[in-house]
């Protein structure tokens, strides 16, 4: 599927993706490898999820994000729908675990290829993924913090102390994405 129908295609999912980062990150996801690993914490309803398997249809994607195990409506406790879109999770080779990123991380077993984080936007949210999740990615593995944004300063100060800390090397920053690998 070529970049404009895949652009077309995402937009009909809610959600906070955009076509600038798509066209920015297309040419990076369709270039991973064949059973490459993308792991994505944050997922709402599955706009970047789809975007991820539309751009490759032979990875594995897992995505991971916290949802209310129950909601309250008119006095009754009812399971709410499922995070991510159901027309999403047809592709195939998506994985959708809910909970918390770093309880899923200290039990998931395989090497990452791309991790791409857009969970916690607080300083202490991101510290807790970049420890839970960077040990996962392997050495020149993809690593993309959605929100790398003024208004996001948690994000920002985060990202900025794993590159000074030389632990990821910044090769793109900006349209609210941090693309790096690790080093």
């Amino acid at each position: 599927m070529d970049l404009p129908d895949i652009i077309q295609a995402v937009s009909q999912i809610e959600g906070w993706f955009y076509e600038e980062q798509m066209t920015i990150l297309h040419p990076i996801i369709s270039a991973l490898s064949t059973d490459a690993v993308l792991v994505e914490i944050g997922t709402y309803h599955g706009r970047s999820t789809l975007f991820f398997r539309l751009s490759n249809p032979n990875i594995d994607i897992i995505t991971i994000d916290l949802c209310k195990p129950y909601e309250a409506i008119n006095g009754m406790l009812v399971n709410p729908p499922p995070a991510i879109d159901d027309r999403i999770i047809q592709y195939g080779r998506i994985v959708q675990i809910i909970g918390e990123s770093s309880d899923v991380a200290s039990r998931f077993e395989r090497d990452i290829d791309c991790l791409f984080v857009d969970g916690n936007h607080t300083y202490g949210g991101v510290q807790k993924d970049i420890t839970a999740w960077m040990p996962k990615v392997r050495g020149g593995g993809w690593v993309i913090f959605h929100d790398y944004d003024p208004q996001y300063e948690g994000v920002i100060r985060a990202v900025d102390e794993l590159e000074r800390s030389g632990g990821l090397e910044r090769l793109y920053a900006e349209s609210l994405l941090f693309v790096g690998r690790k080093t």
